[in-house]
């Protein structure tokens, strides 16, 4: 899809990063969210790198759109983990800092460094009683 180098990070995530994040909630056999969070300047990039087209540096609709479907498609690819049963909303798509998204539970936040030396952030929430229930363990990788 992006034909990017991507490989795990340890850089820590920090809130009031001004950034566009994609949320989808999960629901049925299991509750929680999986987010993707990124700079606006490599949301740009990925824009550019799915449209084959130039994307200016703002958080234009093709923008939004970019983050929303890169979110549904991890969701997609690490849904198979989840017990039956479980149901995804559309992508919400925001940009900025002054942003906040109310989900109760503990967050998992795993970094990536793309290849240009951006990172972006997979985050997993839980609201299972904070525990993963009925998520079967494994180690994720990220296919872009």
């Amino acid at each position: 899809m992006l034909d990017t180098q991507v490989s795990p990070s340890k850089v820590p995530w920090e809130p009031g990063l001004e950034c566009v994040v994609g949320v989808v909630r999960l629901s049925g056999g299991w509750e929680g969210a999986v987010s993707f969070q990124c700079s606006l300047r490599q949301a740009a990039r990925f824009s550019e790198q799915i449209t084959r087209k130039p994307c200016p540096l703002k958080p234009n609709r093709i923008v939004r759109d970019v983050v929303g479907e890169l979110a549904n498609v991890i969701t997609g690819n690490i849904k198979c983990f989840f017990p039956r049963g479980v149901n995804t909303s559309f992508p919400l798509v925001m940009y900025g800092t002054e942003h906040s998204i109310r989900i109760a539970g503990p967050v998992v936040r795993l970094p990536f460094l793309v290849e240009d030396g951006e990172v972006f952030w997979i985050g997993l929430r839980s609201l299972n009683a904070g525990e993963a229930q009925g998520v079967r363990s494994t180690s994720l990788a990220v296919v872009a």
